[in-house]
């Protein structure tokens, strides 16, 4: 992986089955040099492990006898997204294969496998090995099943990255015989590419890149066949490039006007918290501009209102909408809001539902509950069960407890899916288990 990263322009720091300390000094350094409007890259190779829904890197040498133990001897994941929002960059990049076994599960009170959910902070793309709760395969070439056909996705010319790792899950999916499912979560407002076509050069030309620097642990290629005593090789990559994320399309802004569109985003995000009067006045010369990003921000600012800022449903809509035409996920969510419950906006479910599909495709898993709002309801005239039922799924697989209910609810009454009471009862107990009301009443019905 670093090899390949190096012929894409990175400039690579390698871990080699480092210690706790080892792995908290790089990430610190890693941050610090991190630029804004810049991309960072984490890759890590190796055993990890979730407690309490947090997850954990396990480094080399690391002592863990119990499971209380874990977060003061291994290494928390959301350091690493912590390090890399603090540093404003536009594109960051988190790549765990570390989906594997727990190595230390006969001495630990739970048994969750895998890692468990993450959150997609603004700008980043997230990928785990496998679905979340799930084991990765260690793979017999030195690479895990996930990292060989990553390897063979990123080498591809003129693709975005979410279709690289499209194609890695597919060629994951059949190396392992749909065992092993690639997860990932994204919250990118624009285009990234490892490598560009001509046309997506140029225009990343225009937007004066800096030269490419990046860091990088790599992966101990000898298994651990003793993982019951003592604690597995590990991997970490950590990496930053220049900007090829653009908060502003090509297309929208002439190349002068880009820098002060983006000068007037930022100068209204960091407003936000101390002058809303400010901060819209800012996010709303950027937004006017073209910055889907700056659209998405005002847009909900004007939903809510706050003093001395009215709301104004319509504008909100209308930021959300302009956001959304240019492929902003977050945007294009809020966008199926307003349609759906007419905010601003006179109702119309079809445009709601377009919208809702289109970001719960690229990964927003309240749209996805919001699609299958949108086809059980008979808003639109089109009311289909079994689409319903399909993305009500994609988002309780990833956790949502309103999803895991309405999923459910469906299998009680059989209603998209065939009525099935011990799988109503495991996703009714899911959503119970997030402290849902509704939930527990429909256990109580089917008598648990």
């Amino acid at each position: 992986m670093g090899e390949t990263l190096r012929t894409l322009g990175f400039r690579v720091t390698v871990l080699e089955d480092a210690s706790i300390t080892q792995i908290s000094e790089a990430v610190r350094k890693f941050g610090d040099t991190l630029q804004p409007g810049g991309v960072g890259l984490f890759f890590y190779a190796g055993h990890g492990m979730q407690i309490k829904g947090r997850n954990y890197l396990i480094p080399i040498g690391a002592d863990i006898q119990r499971e209380d133990e874990v977060a003061f001897n291994a290494f928390d994941a959301s350091q690493v997204q912590e390090r890399m929002e603090a540093a404003k960059s536009r594109v960051n990049i988190v790549i765990l294969d570390a989906c594997r076994n727990n190595p230390f599960t006969r001495s630990f009170r739970s048994s969750t496998q895998g890692l468990a959910s993450m959150d997609a902070p603004s700008g980043s793309y997230l990928a785990l090995a496998t679905a979340p709760g799930r084991v990765a395969g260690d793979g017999n070439e030195g690479n895990g099943v996930y990292t060989q056909n990553l390897l063979e996705a990123i080498r591809t010319p003129g693709i975005k990255i979410e279709d690289v790792f499209k194609r890695t899950r597919v060629k994951v999916m059949a190396a392992t015989d749909n065992q092993q499912v690639p997860w990932d979560y994204s919250s990118l407002s624009g285009d990234f590419y490892f490598i560009p076509t001509e046309a997506v050069a140029a225009a990343q030309l225009a937007n004066a890149p800096v030269p490419v620097d990046s860091a990088r642990t790599r992966r101990d290629t000898q298994r651990n066949e003793r993982a019951d005593t003592s604690s597995p090789p590990a991997t970490t990559m950590l990496a930053k490039a220049s900007p090829s994320d653009a908060g502003v399309p090509a297309s929208v802004a002439p190349k002068a006007d880009r820098g002060a569109l983006e000068a007037s985003y930022r100068k209204g995000m960091d407003a936000k918290g101390s002058d809303l009067a400010t901060a819209s006045e800012s996010l709303g010369k950027a937004a006017e501009g073209g910055h889907p990003a700056a659209a998405y921000e005002l847009g909900l600012l004007l939903k809510t209102g706050r003093k001395p800022l009215q709301q104004d449903l319509p504008r909100a809509q209308r930021m959300f909408q302009l956001a959304a035409e240019r492929g902003h996920v977050a945007a294009q969510y809020e966008a199926a809001q307003g349609f759906s419950q007419g905010l601003g906006v006179t109702k119309n479910c079809a445009q709601a539902t377009t919208l809702a599909l289109k970001a719960a495709r690229a990964g927003s898993i309240e749209a996805a509950l919001l699609a299958g709002d949108l086809n059980k309801s008979d808003c639109s005239g089109a009311r289909n069960l079994q689409e319903s039922a399909k993305w009500y799924r994609v988002a309780a697989d990833k956790g949502l407890a309103p999803a895991q209910f309405a999923l459910g609810v469906l299998y009680v009454n059989g209603e998209g899916v065939i009525k099935d009471a011990a799988e109503a009862r495991k996703w009714l107990s899911a959503a119970a288990g997030q402290g849902s009301t509704p939930a527990k009443f429909y256990l109580d019905r089917l008598g648990r």
